[in-house]
């Protein structure tokens, strides 16, 4: 028992690995607000109050030299307040924050993802005790300790198809705790983002014939579960939003995305040019701050970032405009999208598969964010600084560890297209590790299309979940292994 807690606890520490060499965690420009946010939500409903430490602003990922974002604290200063950032992420945050710093979100996100990896372990194989080799492993070969580290809701998509994966493929074997585990962890990880409630309200229904296929019964209780964690999410949406409502007087506004994506990849910025004298859409007041040449050229992708986040009036749209006008282009954009469907499907349509091809493949965390090396506040429950000090700090240069990963998800692929034949010839004792290995790759899918098509093509968006593929794969290799043991 002593000896195979320490080796847990060695898997752990090995998942700590970034926050330890480059002795802090990593943000994005969206971290701070997601802090202040739920601080903000926290003085509003209890009255308590929490001073964080302001942190730096960081340029935009997709294009470092275009412009450097200044993303508004919380409620913006003119009194409206954006539904983009989740406060129940920014809760989460809060709680590791104040718990140890930036190290606490860290800490406890390292020890989630041993419990997922372990529990995962143990459907498939019947046992745990192989869980902190594969823990280890993908902490050294994949983006997961990275991601680990991250203060954004990355790490929860990855989780959230996992927990998904395991609910609909091994309900029959699951005992009361760990479906209540996998349903919190489920739930938790579609509040923290709207992107993860497509993904699991598509892979659910994907899931069920795979899931019959593999056990010979359709796995209620785990459909029971997705929904109800479904059902949470619209829940919790609809209670923060009429929170924000009731204290502001107007409700939290969804910045345009989906007019971003239209215009930057073209479609969008075409049907504005040629119908703006013509329609009534907020939109146009801004057509002459779009780089049109850029835009006409397919060249403009990185606009998109630009016109939601820029506070430059030269270039920026959403984030210069004023309550009313934001209210506007966030109301329109549904309206938007069907008039550019309506007058250009082949191109949207087009625009939008070749976005999800290319961020399918995106294996490189170059521009994923920056090391955050000062405190978010200033009396933390547990000082980290001896934590993060046991060594000299090692710069963060993401760049460099973008090949491994490319190179490891490549063969990943090529064992996973090898795993899955073998085993579907002789799929004896292995239905469950093959439907898992399908629910995963679905799932992979599924979230290139979600951001890609919807937010574009970013080093975060498929690195983020691309080690749940080696995952599927080192389970697969065991349960093999183990099946040859046997003489099978």
């Amino acid at each position: 028992m002593l000896r195979s807690g320490l080796i847990w606890v060695l898997a752990y520490v090995v998942l700590l690995w970034p926050l330890l060499m480059f002795q802090g965690p990593i943000v994005f420009p969206d971290t701070t607000p997601y802090l202040k946010g739920a601080a903000t939500g926290l003085q509003l409903a209890l009255g308590v109050e929490t001073t964080l430490v302001e942190a730096k602003m960081l340029p935009v990922a997709a294009n470092p030299a275009a412009t450097v974002v200044e993303i508004p604290d919380g409620p913006m200063g003119d009194g409206s307040v954006s539904s983009a950032r989740s406060p129940w992420f920014g809760g989460f945050l809060l709680i590791g924050v104040l718990l140890a710093d930036g190290a606490g979100p860290v800490l406890i996100q390292a020890a989630l993802v041993l419990g997922v990896i372990g529990l995962t372990t143990r459907n498939v194989l019947g046992r745990s005790d192989f869980g902190p080799v594969i823990a280890v492993v993908l902490a050294l070969l994949t983006p997961l300790a990275v991601y680990s580290n991250y203060l954004m809701p990355d790490l929860a998509a990855g989780v959230a198809i996992l927990a998904l994966a395991n609910l609909m493929m091994f309900d029959g074997r699951m005992g009361r705790g760990q479906r209540a585990f996998w349903a919190v962890m489920l739930t938790g990880t579609l509040l923290f983002h709207v992107s993860h409630v497509l993904v699991a309200t598509v892979l659910v229904l994907l899931a069920v014939p795979v899931a019959q296929r593999c056990s010979g019964r359709v796995p209620r209780r785990g459909i029971l579960t997705v929904l109800a964690a479904i059902a949470v999410f619209v829940a919790g949406q609809t209670g923060f939003n009429g929170m924000v409502k009731s204290h502001y007087g107007a409700a939290p506004i969804r910045p345009p995305f989906l007019t971003a994506r239209l215009v930057a990849d073209g479609p969008g910025f075409d049907y504005l040019t040629e119908n703006c004298a013509t329609v009534e859409f907020a939109i146009c007041a801004y057509l002459d701050r779009m780089p049109g040449a850029e835009l006409r050229a397919g060249t403009g992708e990185w606009y998109s970032n630009v016109l939601l986040w820029s506070d430059d009036p030269q270039q920026g749209v959403y984030e210069t405009a004023s309550p009313e006008m934001r209210a506007r282009l966030s109301g329109e954009q549904m309206r938007f999208t069907f008039a550019v469907l309506r007058a250009d499907p082949v191109a949207v349509i087009g625009d939008g598969l070749w976005n999800a091809w290319r961020q399918f493949f995106r294996w490189r965390i170059d521009h994923i964010g920056d090391l955050h090396s000062v405190g978010f506040i200033e009396t933390p429950l547990i000082d980290p600084a001896p934590l993060l000090s046991v060594g000299p700090a090692v710069p963060f240069e993401p760049a460099r560890l973008s090949p491994v990963y490319q190179v490891t998800t490549g063969f990943a692929f090529l064992a996973c297209a090898v795993l899955l034949v073998l085993i579907a010839r002789n799929p004896r004792d292995a239905q469950g590790v093959l439907g898992l290995m399908i629910v995963i790759l679905l799932g992979l899918v599924l979230n290139a299309g979600v951001t890609g098509a919807l937010s574009g093509v970013d080093d975060r968006y498929q690195t983020r979940v691309i080690w749940l593929l080696g995952l599927v794969v080192l389970l697969a290799v065991a349960q093999l292994i183990r099946r040859a043991r046997r003489g099978g």
